[in-house]
């Protein structure tokens, strides 16, 4: 049976906060392990309201963009020639937005290195978003020493008043490192977050995404040791963190809040709530991204991860196929881990689907 926890009734909306706003309570105090496990409590009157009990509504919307955001669109993104002109900030950027867009690859790796060739100083393009992108993308495939060099470099590369990056940066290397199974090296950079969010909390123009991320860092690292309710108490409070602050600009941030506090109801058996929080990260990526994206084929791998636990082996193998056809016009590796999950999701739903036919036929015939 199911075990239903509880949610926050602001998270049933969270597709109209990435939309139109964010919408939730603030939240601006520190907070250790101790101290979310009391925010639990806090949602304990919460309603739950089931996710739907089919996927037409997701096919539905996925079909509708795939026709107004054709393959072409997609491709023009990921294999665009560089413009004609000798304009290095052009260039510059014209190598960031390609290298961002096929970041599970090497050539996302060859095209962020052409940014930094051609950056110069004062371009509006920061040198630290390349370098911590370089950063991003050679951990996802697999090369963590080089994501430490990268990281490293991108973090002496921001400006002494820009704070605020540099825990982003270390946010963004500990979420990553945890997931990847890094964990030692999650751990320090946890260390070296922690150091710089108390400091911050003296900062003039201090924000509550601060808190945001360093919630969500402490939970991927939690996550990782199988500690999934006290992950799941700091993923809520960074939600609410990030809801507060008054930059709605970093859409990716709520987003990847509702995925990855997803996996953590999901490790701990809450598959209906986990369901709603991957539909409501789908629908934001949709809202942000585009049918035709990295992060839309990723939210597909997770929505298929949590439908095969449910035993929903037939609609898994439906967004299963629907993720690696995304992937592959996207042109992501061959061997790239994310590609890999989702193709172990799909063969895992045909196994049931076969499994279940076999079953009913043995009832049939009995």
């Amino acid at each position: 049976m199911v075990n239903r926890g509880t949610r926050p009734n602001s998270w049933t909306s969270l597709v109209l906060t990435v939309v139109f706003g964010l919408l939730a309570p603030a939240c601006q105090s520190t907070m250790s392990v101790e101290e979310a496990k009391e925010v639990s409590t806090a949602f304990s009157g919460a309603s739950f309201a089931p996710p739907p009990r089919t996927i037409t509504d997701i096919e539905a919307m996925l079909d509708q963009q795939a026709r107004t955001t054709p393959e072409v669109a997609l491709r023009r993104r990921a294999d665009g020639q560089p413009p004609n002109t000798t304009d290095r900030t052009a260039l510059a950027r014209f190598y960031f937005n390609r290298g961002t867009t096929n970041r599970d690859s090497r050539r996302g790796i060859d095209d962020l290195i052409k940014a930094l060739e051609y950056w110069r100083p004062g371009d509006s393009l920061a040198r630290y978003d390349i370098l911590n992108e370089l950063a991003l993308v050679e951990l996802r495939l697999g090369n963590c020493s080089r994501h430490l060099e990268y990281r490293k470099k991108a973090i002496e590369a921001v400006p002494n008043r820009k704070g605020g990056e540099q825990l982003r940066i270390y946010s963004e290397s500990t979420v990553l490192l945890a997931f990847f199974g890094e964990l030692k090296a999650a751990e320090a950079a946890l260390a070296e977050l922690s150091t710089l969010y108390y400091q911050s909390l003296r900062w003039t123009q201090w924000d509550p995404k601060y808190e945001a991320r360093f919630a969500q860092a402490q939970a991927a690292v939690l996550n990782a040791q199988g500690k999934y309710a006290e992950a799941q108490a700091l993923y809520r409070r960074a939600i609410a963190a990030v809801s507060a602050s008054t930059d709605t600009g970093d859409l990716r941030l709520a987003v990847d809040l509702h995925w990855q506090y997803a996996r953590s109801l999901i490790h701990q058996g809450q598959l209906l709530e986990g369901e709603n929080e991957i539909r409501t990260a789908l629908l934001g990526t949709l809202a942000t991204y585009g049918r035709n994206s990295w992060s839309t084929a990723w939210m597909l791998g997770n929505l298929g991860w949590v439908l095969l636990e449910q035993g929903r082996y037939q609609e898994s193998e439906r967004i299963a196929r629907a993720g690696i056809a995304t992937y592959e016009k996207f042109g992501t590796a061959p061997d790239s881990r994310q590609l890999a999950a989702c193709r172990r999701n799909l063969a895992m739903a045909l196994e049931g689907v076969s499994f279940s036919a076999r079953d009913a036929w043995g009832a049939r015939s009995r």
